[in-house]
């Protein structure tokens, strides 16, 4: 609470919180949760329901950002 005026302060919106923040051009899955505003287990569970376009490097899963973002347009070209 602010103690000037005994108002309480607005949350800030999420545009607020992220800033100007992009994704990586290749993002890890836990990048990819936090942008969404999602959990990881969701993410990966787009990924292998082929929903959401990832590569695999290893062990590891990366998603690339241009997969994020037509993912987000609803874009069923995205689904790879």
């Amino acid at each position: 609470m602010d103690q000037e005026d005994g108002g309480v302060r607005a949350m800030p919106s999420v545009a607020q919180q992220m800033g100007d923040y992009q994704l990586p051009l290749v993002a890890k899955v836990a990048e990819v949760a936090v942008y969404l505003r999602s959990s990881e287990p969701t993410v990966r569970e787009l990924i292998r329901t082929n929903r959401l376009h990832a590569i695999r490097c290893g062990r590891s899963i990366r998603v690339p950002r241009d997969a994020v973002e037509a993912f987000l347009a609803g874009d069923p070209a995205s689904q790879k």
